[in-house]
């Protein structure tokens, strides 16, 4: 009998919970295909929730990701260039720009989190108000992160 716990032991350590149930207590077939089933569509979720945090997407209608990245890709690097006299080490500058769709001119600025280098900070933010964007139908508002 101590053979028999050692080894359900063993099972249940290395393969997990299931290794070590019993057909009986497994239940009837359509309770195991309902539990695959929802299994299957939260795995299902998880994914689809993990792509579109992964993408990023404006938190209005406007500009599309692929227009702004576009933009923002060259973008931060020439900021970088020309900031970064004003940096110290692994700081992060966040700013909210407001883009308006008509002309795809920045319209606002606003410093959401500074690194506590208000100088960088207000350097950064400037940069970016003389970026222009693709026109839209409508008003684009995202925040742009860029680590010194």
């Amino acid at each position: 009998m101590a053979s028999g716990l050692r080894t359900t032991l063993a099972s249940l350590l290395l393969l997990g919970p299931a290794a070590c149930s019993s057909s009986a207590a497994e239940g009837p077939p359509a309770a195991k295909e309902g539990a695959k089933e929802a299994a299957a569509k939260e795995a299902a979720a998880k994914e689809a929730a993990a792509k579109e945090a992964a993408a990023p997407a404006p938190a209005e209608p406007g500009l599309s990701a692929d227009q702004l990245k576009g933009v923002l890709d060259g973008a931060k690097i020439d900021v970088r260039r020309t900031c970064a006299p004003l940096a110290r080490l692994r700081e992060r500058v966040d700013v909210d720009l407001t883009i308006a769709g008509s002309s795809g001119a920045v319209a606002n600025t606003n410093v959401a989190v500074n690194g506590g280098n208000p100088e960088l900070a207000s350097c950064v933010a400037g940069e970016l108000a003389r970026l222009s964007f693709p026109k839209a139908a409508k008003v684009t508002r995202t925040t742009v992160s860029i680590t010194f």
